[in-house]
């Protein structure tokens, strides 16, 4: 386990975040994190944590934020996930092959401040798919 990777691990022990190592490391040498939490406009938010084997980058990714159910309902997405995406600066939006909306961050990390920047971008992560998930499910129709 690397040393940025130890260090997100014992932030997350600090502040009670509840996580689970989910490899480490994976075939391509990188460390992976899931946490899950529940909200109240969305059901569930997976995010899952990623670090490059060198601990100098950290993605997280949240998966499967909402399924768009066919092609006519994309056109609505698209300027909405656009609007998104200039009003939240940490995470961008996108419509994935599998017509599912998800959202990524990235930060470059050392040791010292991996922790800490990968708490803010977890905290950050859930508020703003907390807030975008009811555009999100107006613009399909499922509200």
């Amino acid at each position: 386990m690397n040393q940025s990777m130890e260090s997100i691990l014992q932030y997350f022990d600090e502040k009670e975040l509840k996580y689970y190592v989910l490899q480490h490391p994976n075939k391509a040498g990188q460390e992976l994190i899931r946490i899950r939490f529940r909200g109240k406009n969305i059901n569930s938010i997976r995010l899952h944590l990623i670090v490059n084997s060198k601990g100098t980058n950290l993605a997280v990714r949240i998966w499967s934020i909402a399924k768009i159910p066919d092609l006519e309902k994309q056109s609505a997405i698209y300027p909405l996930l656009n609007e998104q995406n200039l009003d939240y600066r940490w995470y961008r939006f996108v419509l994935d092959q599998d017509n599912e909306i998800s959202a990524f961050a990235d930060a470059v990390i050392t040791p010292d401040t991996a922790g800490a920047i990968a708490h803010e971008l977890v905290i950050r992560g859930v508020q703003i798919v907390e807030d975008v998930y009811p555009f999100f499910m107006k613009a399909i129709g499922e509200d």
